[in-house]
């Protein structure tokens, strides 16, 4: 998942893309990819089912970000940023199994949901830490990414947040 992350901000005429590696277990990108084209309006969004944690999630495992910590949020990412932000086809949030993130889930969830967010968990010890963010996230896709990509490419150092074409916030 973490290397489709840098394919959300890559417009439609970017040059072909070199698979490095393909383990099978991968999910199709099109969910994120859809809006790209520049439709306006977001098409309703089904919330799937969870897949079980499976062995290749639990290789991932424990997951820890060198680029984000739980922080507040401080002021907004610089104008080139934003402006790659407007790109965007569906919000996303960055989220640990630490307290606080738990805590901003639960308080956002139905808002995230109702966006059609995905979570990006970026910081997890154990499967019962994914276990207990996807039980608070409560039908919010969860997937687990060191984030540290998408954090240098939106100059981002905090967590958790929800980026989306508005900007990122808290």
């Amino acid at each position: 998942m973490a290397a489709l992350l840098p394919l959300l901000f890559v417009s439609a005429s970017a040059q072909a893309l070199e698979v490095i590696l393909d383990t099978g277990e991968g999910r199709p990108a099109a969910p994120y990819l859809e809006r790209l084209e520049g439709a306006e309006d977001p098409t309703p969004r089904n919330t799937a089912a969870l897949p079980p944690l499976n062995d290749a999630a639990e290789r991932m495992l424990p997951i820890e970000p060198s680029r984000l910590r739980v922080a507040p949020l401080q002021g907004q990412p610089p104008a080139h940023v934003r402006e790659t932000l407007r790109n965007m086809p569906r919000p996303l949030c960055l989220v640990g199994s630490d307290p606080q993130s738990l805590a901003w889930l639960e308080h956002h969830r139905v808002a995230l949901m109702q966006a059609g967010a995905v979570c990006m968990l970026v910081q997890a010890e154990s499967p019962e830490d994914l276990e207990r963010v996807r039980d608070t996230a409560h039908g919010i896709p969860v997937q687990l990414s060191h984030g540290d990509d998408l954090a240098e490419r939106l100059q981002l150092d905090v967590y958790p947040v929800l980026i989306s074409r508005e900007g990122i916030e808290q």
